[in-house]
């Protein structure tokens, strides 16, 4: 005869509230913006680099803030920190992940491009309107448009073997070059 163990299992898993509560192992987290899932916060990579600032592993816990610890392509994520990729581009210029790097800060931009472009508000102006600023939206707009096509060309320039990958960088560009964009990498619905 077989126990179900199950009851036993659920008396061992701290709830939500308690994985919540500050100072607890993994440090504050959230509830995941679209769903209930938890979200971390990212205080193991924090006390690492604070611990030893001159690790050889530096450039892959930077790497790592930059979606808040999933990676760009770990099955995407949602919003990227923009602080954090630029900082792993100036510290990092030739380490592992520069062009996953350059690409997210492409993307980034190429977005930010087409919410600056779109006349109405929406759901995807809310997620990138903390880098809209009080000035002429048309100065903005073609300041995001070269920011992308200058992290764009940086990617291409890097001479990757992966030929879809270029080949998708090389029609983004292509499109912002001729003003026009078409897609989102970020804050997908």
């Amino acid at each position: 005869m077989v126990r179900d163990s199950g009851a036993q299992y659920c008396q061992q898993v701290p709830t939500r509230r308690a994985l919540n509560r500050p100072g607890r192992l993994f440090g504050p987290t959230g509830i995941g913006h679209y769903s209930d899932s938890l979200e971390y916060s990212g205080k193991f990579l924090a006390e690492a680099r604070a611990l030893d600032k001159d690790s050889a592993h530096g450039a892959y816990t930077h790497y790592a803030d930059i979606c808040g610890g999933l990676g760009s392509f770990a099955g995407r994520c949602p919003m990227p920190n923009l602080a954090s990729a630029l900082r792993y581009e100036k510290d990092f210029p030739n380490g592992p992940f520069i062009e996953d790097t350059l690409i997210t800060l492409g993307d980034f931009y190429d977005d930010l491009f087409k919410v600056l472009k779109e006349s109405k508000q929406s759901y995807k102006y809310d997620c990138f309107s903390k880098y809209v600023m009080d000035e002429p939206v048309a100065a903005q707009r073609e300041r995001a448009r070269g920011l992308a096509l200058r992290y764009f060309t940086k990617v291409l320039a890097l001479g990757s073997g992966n030929h879809a990958a270029r080949k998708a960088i090389e029609e983004w560009k292509s499109n912002l070059e001729s003003g026009r964009s078409g897609g989102w990498h970020f804050c997908i619905d």
